[in-house]
Protein backbone atom coordinates (compact mmCIF):
# COMPACT_ATOMS: atom_id res chain seq x y z
CA UNK A 1 0.00 0.00 0.00
CA UNK A 2 3.17 2.59 0.41
CA UNK A 3 4.67 1.96 -2.60
CA UNK A 4 1.13 2.36 -3.92
CA UNK A 5 0.92 5.84 -2.44
CA UNK A 6 4.23 6.94 -3.30
CA UNK A 7 3.76 5.50 -7.57
CA UNK A 8 3.39 8.27 -9.91
CA UNK A 9 1.55 5.44 -11.95
CA UNK A 10 0.02 1.76 -10.79
CA UNK A 11 -1.08 -0.60 -13.03
CA UNK A 12 -3.62 -3.64 -12.72
CA UNK A 13 -4.34 -6.79 -15.25
CA UNK A 14 -7.84 -6.84 -15.02
CA UNK A 15 -10.84 -4.46 -13.72
CA UNK A 16 -11.63 -7.16 -11.13
CA UNK A 17 -8.20 -6.82 -9.43
CA UNK A 18 -8.79 -2.91 -10.13
CA UNK A 19 -11.63 -2.91 -7.56
CA UNK A 20 -10.08 -4.91 -5.08
CA UNK A 21 -7.04 -2.19 -4.91
CA UNK A 22 -9.66 0.84 -4.91
CA UNK A 23 -11.73 -0.62 -2.43
CA UNK A 24 -10.78 1.96 0.05
CA UNK A 25 -8.35 3.61 -1.20
CA UNK A 26 -8.08 6.91 -2.85
CA UNK A 27 -6.01 5.97 -5.56
CA UNK A 28 -7.19 4.58 -8.80
CA UNK A 29 -5.32 1.91 -10.89
CA UNK A 30 -4.76 1.56 -14.55
CA UNK A 31 -6.27 -1.34 -16.00
CA UNK A 32 -3.59 -2.82 -18.47
CA UNK A 33 -4.14 -6.31 -19.78
CA UNK A 34 -2.20 -8.95 -20.38
CA UNK A 35 -1.23 -10.01 -23.91
CA UNK A 36 0.61 -13.41 -25.33
CA UNK A 37 3.26 -13.91 -28.27
CA UNK A 38 0.71 -14.85 -30.51
CA UNK A 39 3.31 -16.13 -33.34
CA UNK A 40 4.21 -18.97 -30.58
CA UNK A 41 0.99 -20.19 -30.55
CA UNK A 42 -0.10 -21.07 -34.05
CA UNK A 43 -1.91 -23.89 -33.69
CA UNK A 44 -1.39 -27.00 -35.98
CA UNK A 45 -2.42 -29.54 -34.37
CA UNK A 46 -5.64 -31.73 -34.65
CA UNK A 47 -8.01 -30.98 -31.93
CA UNK A 48 -8.41 -34.22 -29.39
CA UNK A 49 -11.81 -34.94 -27.84
CA UNK A 50 -10.89 -33.82 -24.62
CA UNK A 51 -11.19 -30.63 -21.79
CA UNK A 52 -7.91 -29.17 -20.45
CA UNK A 53 -7.24 -28.31 -16.72
CA UNK A 54 -3.95 -27.26 -16.94
CA UNK A 55 -2.93 -25.22 -13.34
CA UNK A 56 0.84 -25.67 -12.23
CA UNK A 57 0.18 -25.77 -8.89
CA UNK A 58 -3.48 -26.70 -6.55
CA UNK A 59 -3.47 -24.32 -3.92
CA UNK A 60 -6.81 -22.03 -2.33
CA UNK A 61 -7.10 -20.32 -6.01
CA UNK A 62 -6.06 -23.49 -8.26
CA UNK A 63 -8.16 -26.05 -6.97
CA UNK A 64 -8.29 -29.08 -9.24
CA UNK A 65 -11.35 -29.86 -6.89
CA UNK A 66 -14.18 -28.06 -9.37
CA UNK A 67 -13.10 -30.24 -12.73
CA UNK A 68 -12.82 -33.44 -10.45
CA UNK A 69 -16.44 -32.58 -9.82
CA UNK A 70 -17.35 -32.06 -12.95
CA UNK A 71 -15.51 -35.15 -14.25
CA UNK A 72 -17.56 -36.65 -12.14
CA UNK A 73 -20.90 -35.47 -13.78
CA UNK A 74 -19.78 -35.84 -16.80
CA UNK A 75 -18.43 -39.59 -17.24
CA UNK A 76 -18.93 -39.56 -21.39
CA UNK A 77 -16.31 -36.85 -21.58
CA UNK A 78 -13.07 -37.33 -21.44
CA UNK A 79 -10.99 -34.66 -18.89
CA UNK A 80 -7.01 -34.35 -18.78
CA UNK A 81 -5.81 -32.42 -15.81
CA UNK A 82 -2.52 -31.42 -14.28
CA UNK A 83 -3.40 -32.68 -10.61
CA UNK A 84 -6.46 -34.69 -9.60
CA UNK A 85 -7.86 -37.32 -8.65
CA UNK A 86 -7.57 -40.23 -11.73
CA UNK A 87 -11.29 -41.77 -13.01
CA UNK A 88 -12.14 -44.03 -15.69
CA UNK A 89 -12.84 -40.19 -17.97
CA UNK A 90 -9.85 -38.58 -15.81
CA UNK A 91 -6.38 -38.26 -16.75
CA UNK A 92 -4.02 -37.19 -14.82
CA UNK A 93 -0.57 -36.01 -16.61
CA UNK A 94 1.55 -33.84 -13.81
CA UNK A 95 3.13 -30.43 -14.23
CA UNK A 96 4.02 -30.18 -17.91
CA UNK A 97 7.87 -28.72 -19.48
CA UNK A 98 6.60 -25.64 -21.63
CA UNK A 99 6.50 -27.67 -24.87
CA UNK A 100 4.25 -30.08 -23.23
CA UNK A 101 2.03 -27.87 -21.51
CA UNK A 102 1.59 -26.06 -24.56
CA UNK A 103 0.78 -28.98 -26.93
CA UNK A 104 -1.84 -30.44 -24.50
CA UNK A 105 -3.84 -26.68 -24.80
CA UNK A 106 -3.21 -26.65 -28.60
CA UNK A 107 -4.68 -30.70 -28.92
CA UNK A 108 -7.36 -29.79 -26.48
CA UNK A 109 -11.30 -30.05 -27.07
CA UNK A 110 -12.14 -27.57 -24.61
CA UNK A 111 -9.86 -25.38 -22.17
CA UNK A 112 -11.65 -25.45 -18.73
CA UNK A 113 -11.53 -22.08 -16.66
CA UNK A 114 -12.18 -22.68 -12.72
CA UNK A 115 -9.54 -20.64 -11.25
CA UNK A 116 -10.40 -17.15 -9.71
CA UNK A 117 -7.52 -15.32 -11.54
CA UNK A 118 -6.44 -11.92 -11.88
CA UNK A 119 -6.04 -12.45 -15.61
CA UNK A 120 -5.91 -15.53 -16.95
CA UNK A 121 -2.81 -16.45 -19.54
CA UNK A 122 -3.88 -19.40 -20.04
CA UNK A 123 -7.02 -18.65 -21.15
CA UNK A 124 -5.37 -16.60 -23.49
CA UNK A 125 -2.96 -19.38 -25.23
CA UNK A 126 -5.98 -21.48 -25.34
CA UNK A 127 -7.92 -18.74 -27.10
CA UNK A 128 -4.90 -18.10 -29.65
CA UNK A 129 -4.45 -21.81 -30.02
CA UNK A 130 -8.23 -21.91 -31.23
CA UNK A 131 -9.56 -23.52 -28.21
CA UNK A 132 -12.98 -22.58 -26.42
CA UNK A 133 -12.77 -22.00 -23.30
CA UNK A 134 -15.56 -23.30 -20.59
CA UNK A 135 -15.57 -22.08 -16.53
CA UNK A 136 -16.66 -19.56 -14.37
CA UNK A 137 -18.46 -16.66 -14.81
CA UNK A 138 -15.47 -14.35 -12.58
CA UNK A 139 -12.01 -13.19 -12.04
CA UNK A 140 -10.32 -12.58 -15.51
CA UNK A 141 -12.03 -14.52 -17.39
CA UNK A 142 -15.30 -12.74 -17.43
CA UNK A 143 -13.38 -9.69 -19.05
CA UNK A 144 -11.81 -12.29 -22.05
CA UNK A 145 -13.90 -14.65 -23.12
CA UNK A 146 -17.09 -13.29 -25.05
CA UNK A 147 -20.13 -15.67 -24.07
CA UNK A 148 -21.15 -17.58 -27.26
CA UNK A 149 -17.97 -16.55 -29.42
CA UNK A 150 -14.86 -17.51 -27.45
CA UNK A 151 -16.78 -19.34 -24.80
CA UNK A 152 -18.88 -20.23 -22.46
CA UNK A 153 -19.28 -18.90 -18.51
CA UNK A 154 -21.11 -20.61 -15.62
CA UNK A 155 -22.70 -18.80 -12.46
CA UNK A 156 -19.85 -19.45 -10.06
CA UNK A 157 -20.60 -22.94 -8.28
CA UNK A 158 -23.55 -24.38 -10.41
CA UNK A 159 -22.18 -27.40 -12.37
CA UNK A 160 -24.56 -28.23 -14.29
CA UNK A 161 -24.38 -25.29 -15.60
CA UNK A 162 -20.84 -25.26 -16.23
CA UNK A 163 -21.45 -29.19 -18.30
CA UNK A 164 -23.72 -27.29 -20.49
CA UNK A 165 -21.21 -24.95 -21.39
CA UNK A 166 -18.73 -27.56 -22.08
CA UNK A 167 -21.20 -29.71 -24.01
CA UNK A 168 -21.64 -25.96 -26.04
CA UNK A 169 -18.31 -25.46 -27.01
CA UNK A 170 -17.75 -28.92 -28.16
CA UNK A 171 -21.10 -28.47 -30.38
CA UNK A 172 -19.93 -25.21 -31.75
CA UNK A 173 -16.05 -26.26 -31.83
CA UNK A 174 -15.66 -24.94 -35.28
CA UNK A 175 -17.24 -21.65 -35.68
CA UNK A 176 -16.03 -20.83 -31.97
CA UNK A 177 -12.29 -21.90 -32.61
CA UNK A 178 -11.85 -19.58 -35.64
CA UNK A 179 -13.66 -16.90 -33.21
CA UNK A 180 -10.81 -17.85 -30.40
CA UNK A 181 -7.98 -17.30 -33.05
CA UNK A 182 -9.55 -14.02 -34.80
CA UNK A 183 -9.94 -12.52 -31.01
CA UNK A 184 -6.49 -13.24 -29.81
CA UNK A 185 -5.30 -11.66 -32.61
CA UNK A 186 -7.22 -8.69 -32.75
CA UNK A 187 -7.40 -8.10 -28.95
CA UNK A 188 -4.45 -10.44 -26.81
CA UNK A 189 -1.13 -9.50 -28.21
CA UNK A 190 1.78 -7.51 -26.49
CA UNK A 191 2.41 -4.23 -28.92
CA UNK A 192 -1.13 -2.22 -27.60
CA UNK A 193 -0.57 -3.31 -24.12
CA UNK A 194 3.58 -2.31 -23.96
CA UNK A 195 2.21 1.06 -25.81
CA UNK A 196 -0.06 1.74 -22.69
CA UNK A 197 2.70 0.91 -20.20
CA UNK A 198 4.68 3.58 -22.46
CA UNK A 199 2.14 6.03 -22.16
Amino acid sequence: VNTIKQADAFTVPSRWVAQAFAYGMLKAPTVIHHGIDLADWENTYKPLNYVLWNKARVDAVSDSADVIKLAALMPNTHFVSTFGVPATNFRIIGRQPYQKHKQAIQQAGVYLATARETFGIGTLEALASGVPVAGWDYGGQSEIIIPGETGYLAPYGDYKVLSECVAKCFDERKRMSANCVADARARWGWQDKIEQYAN
